[in-house]
C-alpha cells in the first residue's frame, strides 16, 4: 500500500490497550511481524497507558523519526481473548482488531496526516479509585478534568480553539461519555466524529486509526483540516493533534 519494502521499515511501535499482556498475545504479534518480513525489526511496546497508548505510539514513532529513523510502523493488535467483552461498568463493548500506520519522513501520494503534537498523562488520582458502579461518577469527573487540562495545554501552545478543528475523534465508546468528552474539551456535538458506533465496538488502542481510515474512506475530511484524537486508558488519557495533508 505504501510502496515500501519490509527492509525499509526501521522500527515498529506496538501499542496495546489490554490491561494484562499475555505470552500468547505477544507471540501472535511477533509471528505476524515475521510473516510480513519484519523479523529483524525489534518492536517497541507501549502498554502502560492502556487504551490511551494509541496516541502515545504516535508520539513514540515521531520521536524515532526525529532521532534518525526514516519509516516507523505503528501497530495496534488487540485480542480480547475469552474474557468479558463488556467493560464494567458498561462503557463500551470491546472487540478484536488490528490497525496500523506508517510514520515517514518522506511525503507520498497517499492519504496522510501530519502529527502536530501529542500529549499524554497518567493519573495517580485515578489509580486510587476502584472503578465500580458506585463511584463511576467520581472516576469520570477526574478523567474529564484531566482531558480538559490536556486539551487546554494544546490550545495554548498553538493558539488554537476548539472551533479550529474539523472533528473530535473520541474512542469508540457508547452512551453519553463521548458527549461528555466533547463538552469537557469545548467541542460541539456537531464536531464529534460519528463513525464510532457499535458496529465493531471499542478496539482499544486501534480506535484512533480506525476513525482516521473511516474518515478518509467516506471523504469526510479534506487537506488542511485539523483533527483532535482522544484516547482514554484505565489510569490515563492522551490526545494527538493531526493535520490532514
Amino acid at each position: 500500500m505504501t510502496g515500501l519494502a519490509p527492509g525499509e521499515i526501521d522500527a515498529v511501535v506496538h501499542a496495546t490497550g489490554a490491561d494484562i499482556r499475555s505470552v500468547e498475545d505477544d507471540m501472535r504479534v511477533i509471528r505476524a511481524l515475521a510473516a510480513a518480513g519484519l523479523s529483524d525489526v525489534v518492536p517497541m511496546s507501549v502498554s502502560l497507558n492502556g487504551c490511551a497508548s494509541g496516541n502515545v505510539a504516535l508520539m513514540a514513532a515521531d520521536g524515532l523519526l526525529n532521532r534518525g529513523a526514516e519509516n516507523v510502523l505503528v501497530l495496534h493488535a488487540e485480542f480480547v481473548g475469552d474474557g468479558p467483552r463488556l467493560q464494567p461498568p458498561a462503557v463500551a463493548v470491546t472487540g478484536d482488531g488490528v490497525a496500523c500506520a506508517i510514520l515517514s519522513k518522506t511525503t507520498r501520494n497517499k492519504p496522510s496526516f501530519t502529527l502536530i503534537d501529542g500529549f499524554a498523562r497518567t493519573s495517580a488520582e485515578l489509580c486510587d479509585i476502584e472503578l465500580t458502579d458506585d463511584n463511576l461518577g467520581e472516576y469520570i469527573a477526574a478523567t474529564l478534568s484531566g482531558l480538559r487540562m490536556t486539551a487546554a495545554t494544546l490550545y495554548e501552545r498553538y493558539d488554537l480553539k476548539p472551533e479550529d478543528f474539523k472533528y473530535l475523534m473520541p474512542p469508540r465508546f457508547s452512551g453519553t461519555l463521548v458527549k461528555m468528552v466533547a463538552l469537557a474539551t469545548g467541542f460541539s456535538d456537531q464536531q464529534i466524529f460519528q463513525a464510532n458506533g457499535s458496529d465493531v465496538g471499542h478496539i482499544m488502542t486501534a480506535d484512533g486509526l480506525i476513525a482516521l481510515k473511516t474518515a478518509i474512506h467516506h471523504s469526510q475530511i479534506a487537506p488542511g483540516d485539523l483533527l483532535l484524537v482522544f484516547g482514554v486508558g484505565t489510569f490515563s488519557w492522551s490526545v494527538a493533534c493531526l493535520r490532514v495533508d
